[in-house]
């Protein structure tokens, strides 16, 4: 049996862009279990995005729930005038989806506010 993910990620789409022939790999391949390293970033991601939502505590994040995509309650939130801060936002468009670290209404209109870390050498 075919074990075709259902949605394509930014990581999936970098590939396809550096070789279709690892995407299709990509796209068909069993999922394993993360290394040790592959926990550690996706921990400090976590923590990361922990402390940018600091900046906006009235922001709410858009997880699925009660059957529902992220994507159809992003849709619901942004209809709601009265929110201004969404975290995890997410947009689809067939097997397309996007994700928003942090979305944020001014006036009429919304911005992404994407969230990066790096790590610096501050021995100098």
């Amino acid at each position: 049996m075919l074990n075709l993910k259902e949605t394509i990620t930014k990581s999936d789409w970098l590939a396809a862009e550096q070789c279709l022939g690892m995407a299709w790999y990509g796209l068909r391949a069993r999922s394993t279990a993360p290394n040790e390293a592959e926990l550690f970033r996706m921990e400090q991601g976590l923590e990361i995005g922990s402390r940018a939502r600091e900046f906006y505590p009235n922001g709410i994040v858009v997880a699925k729930s009660a059957g529902k995509t992220s994507a159809e309650i992003t849709q619901e939130l942004i209809a709601d005038a009265s929110i201004e801060t969404l975290f995890e936002a997410a947009f689809g468009a067939g097997p397309f989806v996007a994700r928003a670290d942090i979305l944020r209404r001014q006036d009429d209109t919304w911005h992404v506010l994407e969230v990066k870390s790096n790590f610096s050498d501050t021995s100098e």
